[in-house]
Formats: structure tokens, sequence, C-alpha cells
């Protein structure tokens, strides 16, 4: 998520085992998202499962209620 939004890595990664570790610059990122339409479509696909799982987490850790609560105010600043 931080090579879309440019903030500080919030994950950390711990290896098992030796691991061979790939740095991809952002610019190369994006040039390949732009050159690569199928690459685009299929990062866009996995960011959707990841926010709609996140988003049943959320409503399981508030309840059904709260929730709701919580959606209406989110759209209401977000429009």
């Amino acid at each position: 998520m931080s090579i879309i939004n440019y903030a500080p890595r919030s994950a950390t990664a711990t290896s098992l085992a030796e691991t061979l570790v790939f740095k991809l610059p952002i610019a190369h990122f994006y040039d390949t998202l732009e050159q690569s339409p199928r690459l685009a479509i299929h990062f866009i696909k996995h960011l959707s499962k990841r926010f709609q799982g996140l988003d049943k987490e959320l409503k399981k850790v508030l309840g059904e209620n709260e929730y709701l609560q919580y959606r209406v105010s989110s759209i209401s600043r977000h429009g």
C-alpha cells in the first residue's frame, strides 16, 4: 500500500530461511502498471479483496450497529 500513497511501510517481514529481496523503485512500479493494463487490473482486484476483508473484520469487531454508524459517518465525511 505504501507504494501507492507514499506513506511509510507499516508492515514487517521476517524470513525463516535465506531470502533474496528485490527492491522495486516507485517509478518502475508505475511504469510497469502503465505498460501492462492487465497487471494494473490484477493489482486493483487484489487491493479490493483486501479492503473487503478488512471491512468484514471491522464489522465483526464493532458489531452490526456500531459498524453501520461508522459507515454512515464515513460516507457523510467523504461524500
